[in-house]
């Protein structure tokens, strides 16, 4: 079997709450349940891939937690990994000086026959790394190895497979394996929401 999976990175950056969303194609070996699965997708995602997230936002970014449920066919329970305050954050050196300001990652994939770019903004940068809109050769080489981690399969404990990351289309409960990006080298912006979602 093989299924897609929601993980969701929550934090707070300066007392802003933020979240980004990945999905991963799972291949669902082994006799997991859908718990299981996404349980060891978190597990491994936190082994080899939150570091590197990290490494990209400033010290007044805090990661509280990690969720992960299957989204296609039916879907599935959502598994969480909480973190204690303070204990995971960012490794950047300087204060992010506002949260609106991130870095903007680009996926270019064919998905359904045509040629669409993924885009993840990513806020919490750290203020001293982002000059006249562009970011420093840090920050781009701290994002660039995180792309690379991020494209690297993940190896599921207890058997249960990989999962790779990949973009997902809802309406047609399709994914499309992502294994190359790149990083703007100018910041993105994003507009708050006047209301909750």
């Amino acid at each position: 079997m093989a299924g897609t999976y929601q993980l969701t990175i929550t934090g707070s950056c300066a007392g802003e709450f933020m979240q980004n969303i990945l999905h991963f194609h799972l291949n669902e070996a082994g006799a997991g349940t859908l718990f299981e699965y996404a349980e060891a997708l978190i597990n491994a995602f936190n082994t080899s891939n939150l570091n590197d997230f990290l490494g990209m936002l400033s010290p007044d970014y805090s990661c509280l937690s990690l969720r992960a449920k299957k989204v296609s066919g039916s879907g599935g329970p959502t598994a969480i990994l909480g973190f204690a305050a303070g204990s995971q954050i960012g490794g950047g050196g300087t204060s992010a000086g506002s949260t609106q300001v991130a870095l903007l990652l680009n996926f270019p994939v064919a998905l359904n026959g045509k040629n669409v770019t993924g885009k993840m903004f990513i806020s919490g940068i750290p203020a001293a790394e982002v000059v006249d809109n562009t970011m420093s050769n840090t920050l781009q080489t701290a994002a660039g190895t995180w792309m690379t981690t991020l494209f690297t399969n993940l190896t599921l404990t207890g058997a249960l497979g990989t999962a790779t990351f990949c973009i997902y289309n809802r309406a047609t409960q399709t994914d499309q394996v992502v294994s190359a990006g790149y990083v703007s080298p100018l910041v993105g912006t994003q507009r708050r929401r006047l209301h909750p979602v």
